[in-house]
C-alpha cells in the first residue's frame, strides 16, 4: 500500500510580451546584379559538343565502338573545360565600370514598447488565495525592447540616405 503525504506543486509562471506588429509604411531595399554579358553555358555546351564529337569521331577512326565512347565521354569533358575557361578569359576582357547606388532605408530606434511581469517558478505543496492573487497581480518590470521606426512630429516615418558603391 502507498501513501502519499503530500505533493510538491511546482508552477512556472511566465508572462508573454504580445507584441503587435502594425505596417507603418512600407520600402523596398534595392539589389543591384552585374551581367557580364558572356553566355558561360554557351561556350561550355559548345566544348562539350564539340569535343564530344571529335573524341567520337576519333574513336571510330580506330575501329574500336568501346574507343569511340570512351573518346566521346573524355573529348567531352575536355571540351567543357576547355569552354568554361575560354568564357573565363572572355569575362576578364569584359570592361570593370563603376556603378554608384543611392537609396532611402528608415531609421531604427531601440525602444521601450511595454513591460511584462518577470518569469518565476511557484513551489509548493498547494497554492493558495494569496499565490494566485500574486501571479494576477504581478508588477511589470521587466522591458521589453524592439527596434522600431523614427517617426517625425507628423508621424511619418524617417529615412536616411544610403549610397553603395558596385
Amino acid at each position: 500500500m502507498i501513501v502519499v503525504r503530500s505533493v510538491l506543486l511546482i508552477l512556472r509562471v511566465y508572462y508573454e510580451p504580445k507584441i503587435e506588429y502594425n505596417t507603418i509604411d512600407t520600402y523596398q531595399k534595392l539589389e543591384v546584379k552585374f551581367d557580364h554579358g558572356v553566355n558561360v553555358k554557351k561556350y561550355i555546351l559548345g566544348g562539350l559538343i564539340g569535343g564530344g564529337v571529335i573524341g567520337l569521331v576519333t574513336g571510330l577512326a580506330i575501329g574500336s565502338p568501346i574507343g569511340a565512347a570512351m573518346g566521346g565521354i573524355i573529348g567531352a569533358v575536355v571540351g567543357g573545360v576547355a569552354g568554361g575557361i575560354k568564357a573565363l578569359k572572355e569575362i576578364e576582357k569584359v570592361p570593370v565600370e563603376s556603378i554608384t547606388l543611392n537609396y532611402k532605408e528608415p531609421i531604427y530606434e531601440n525602444k521601450e514598447i511595454r513591460k511584462i511581469p518577470e518569469s518565476e517558478y511557484i513551489s509548493k505543496s498547494k497554492l493558495d488565495d494569496n499565490d494566485i492573487k500574486k501571479i494576477i497581480n504581478a508588477i511589470p518590470t521587466k522591458s521589453i525592447i524592439q527596434q522600431v521606426p523614427l517617426k517625425d512630429e507628423n508621424g511619418k516615418v524617417i529615412y536616411k540616405e544610403i549610397q553603395k558603391n558596385f
